[in-house]
């Protein structure tokens, strides 16, 4: 039959109605105090716009946003849940909402309702899933926790690092096997993923399967053929932890045929650890000790091994051993003609005393080696410090010039050359070198800060009193803390009797720093002698007096030591001296200038002060 003729008439749609223009108007205002950092402002012009437009999701929704940022959690949740009404589709009103709801009235369950329809929405939940994690784990609902971290392995194109943090906490929750099939997931897809290796290691280690978590981390670093990089140091890290248990390392030199690839690398990171200036004494000797035997098991088994053999002399040298070190540096030698070798066999000499030795290996190497080469900072340093050792400073001087000339666009040699004029008090020649340095070197921060100190020393000691405290008020400037510069602008300060609240504020920063120096002591007891407190002042110029008494009678025979420790004495007596005699002991300041003329026989201001005491002084006994 014939069906009837149906007319379809299209529904008429009703235009939006146009949103009200003092809503915009308020919302426009609030855009505009929000850029200009006015949060509370920026609030309240959108409850003035929600006042005329409660139809607005958007509003509604930027009210919520900007009360969550200003940290009223509670006041958001109202117009939080108003936008998800409105517009329950949108992910960014739920969001507000979630945050409300947790950090307001911390109505978790709520919260994790809105987790749930946010993981629902998004196509890449990871964000709503990370907080259910955290919010599981806090109620240790550890079933739910798994659940939630087998939701997350199953998204579809899942990245590399997301699975891996899934799969560290598999681990954290006691679920290992899962975990380790996550993690080899990853490394079957990206083999040089040393974050997955480590991680499948440590998990393997967690389940006390020792040899499993060993074997995976030796067959992670063979994909760098035991190559130490950055990328695997933790690696190595975890076999250090390993391989210091005695049972552990006795294995691992006890495998026939031995790894010597894998050995090898392992003493070397036990030698880098042992140099660690951070590593405390006994783990140093330990690791040295560790290093050693390492290196004598691959000797054993292949006594001409050249790394084996530079790496034994090494050691041998840095724990007080140079007889010995050097006959495996002259092995080393034999294998392959290398620089490194003959340096290190200088060193030998150098750590005997042996100058003259040390300096016919280093002179041959100067005079052989391009400035280009690797290892000519080294030479011209070493060879430099061995003719300052052998009180050759001329010498010395010749080999930063020729290095200077050879590389003018490294400071470094001009910086160098300048240090020997300073050990010399050569204060005139120091200062042309030293001052277009700091502007050569800001790039190398600790560089700079050592130029700018011994630049205003220089300046100091040259009678240029502003410009060294332009130097020292730089270097303050970069590090306001460091004790070197605080300590001498505060003397400086003190010195001329300017400024000596700011002098003695300088102090304290240096004795916070090192509370034990002497030439800090007797800088604050200086500027107590200028203000005037006399009793104070001597008070901290006997405890220097202490200080420096005791490094004297711990002090080696170098002569620049003993000049250095007689220079602060002489100072310090005789400020101990000027105090005394302020508090009309002149007993006690004869003995301290007297004691300081002992350090400074030419001192004639000394002998003057001397003079100057009366012949009837009161009874004291010294410190």
């Amino acid at each position: 039959a014939q069906q009837p003729h149906i007319a379809i008439r299209p529904v008429e749609k009703k235009a939006p109605s146009p949103p009200h223009p003092l809503a915009v108007n308020h919302f426009l205002r609030a855009k505009l105090a929000a850029s200009r950092d006015m949060p509370a402002h920026a609030i309240e012009e959108l409850r003035a716009a929600v006042h005329y437009d409660t139809t607005s999701a958007t509003l509604y929704g930027m009210l919520a946003e900007y009360l969550n940022r200003a940290g009223k959690f509670s006041e958001a949740l109202a117009p939080a849940q108003r936008a998800v009404r409105i517009q329950p589709g949108d992910i960014n009103h739920r969001w507000e909402l979630y945050n409300a709801l947790i950090q307001g009235v911390k109505d978790t369950t709520a919260a994790l309702s809105q987790l749930e329809t946010l993981a629902s929405l998004d196509a890449y939940p990871i964000g709503a899933y990370d907080q259910m994690l955290q919010i599981y784990s806090a109620r240790r609902q550890n079933e739910r926790v798994i659940d939630i971290l087998d939701r997350i392995v199953a998204l579809p194109g899942l990245g590399a690092r997301e699975r891996l943090i899934a799969a560290q906490n598999f681990s954290r929750f006691g679920e290992y096997k899962r975990a380790q099939m996550h993690m080899q997931r990853i490394i079957d897809q990206e083999p040089d993923n040393y974050d997955a290796w480590l991680d499948l290691g440590i998990s393997q280690f967690s389940e006390r399967d020792t040899l499993s978590a060993e074997r995976t981390f030796r067959r992670a670093l063979s994909h760098q053929n035991f190559h130490i990089t950055h990328q695997n140091a933790r690696i190595w890290g975890q076999l250090v932890r390993m391989y210091r248990v005695e049972s552990h390392l006795q294995r691992l030199l006890s495998e026939t045929p031995l790894d010597t690839a894998m050995v090898s690398g392992m003493g070397q990171v036990f030698l880098d650890m042992a140099r660690d200036p951070g590593v405390a004494r006994g783990e140093r000797v330990e690791f040295y000790r560790l290093s050693e035997r390492i290196f004598d098991e691959i000797l054993r088994t292949d006594p001409q091994r050249e790394t084996a053999l530079a790496a034994k002399a090494h050691i041998l040298l840095e724990t007080d051993r140079p007889q010995e070190a050097r006959t495996y540096f002259h092995q080393a030698h034999q294998q392959s003609d290398k620089v490194e070798y003959y340096i290190g066999t200088a060193h030998t000499y150098l750590a005997e005393g042996d100058w003259n030795n040390a300096l016919v290996r280093l002179e041959h190497l100067h005079a052989i080696a391009p400035p280009n080469a690797r290892q000519y900072p080294q030479i011209v340093s070493d060879l430099a410090r061995t003719y300052m050792r052998a009180g050759e400073p001329a010498k010395a001087r010749e080999v930063y010039q020729r290095a200077a000339q050879a590389l003018p666009d490294q400071p470094i040699y001009r910086y160098e050359l300048a240090r020997i004029y300073l050990y010399e008090k050569a204060w005139a020649n120091a200062i042309p070198l030293l001052e277009p340095i700091p502007n050569e070197t800001e790039n190398n921060p600790e560089l700079l800060r050592s130029v700018l100190f011994d630049l205003g020393h220089a300046y100091e000691r040259a009678d240029h009193f502003h410009k060294a405290t332009e130097a020292f008020q730089r270097l303050l400037n970069l590090q306001p803390d460091h004790p070197g510069a605080n300590n001498y602008m505060g003397y400086m300060l003190a010195e001329r009797g300017e400024r000596l609240m700011e002098a003695k504020a300088m102090i304290e920063r240096a004795l916070k720093a090192e509370p034990e120096n002497g030439a800090y002591l007797d800088s604050m007891g200086w500027v107590y002698y200028q203000l005037g407190n006399y009793p104070e002042a001597m008070k901290y110029l006997v405890k220097a007096l202490t200080v420096e008494e005791e490094a004297l009678s711990r002090a080696s025979d170098n002569p620049r030591v003993l000049e250095s420790l007689y220079e602060n004495l002489a100072i310090i007596h005789e400020h101990a001296g000027d105090a005394a005699k302020a508090l009309g002991d002149l007993a006690l300041a004869r003995k301290h200038y007297e004691r300081a003329l002992e350090f400074d026989p030419k001192n004639q201001t000394l002998r003057d002060k001397i003079k100057t005491l009366t012949s009837n002084p009161s009874t004291s006994k010294a410190p």
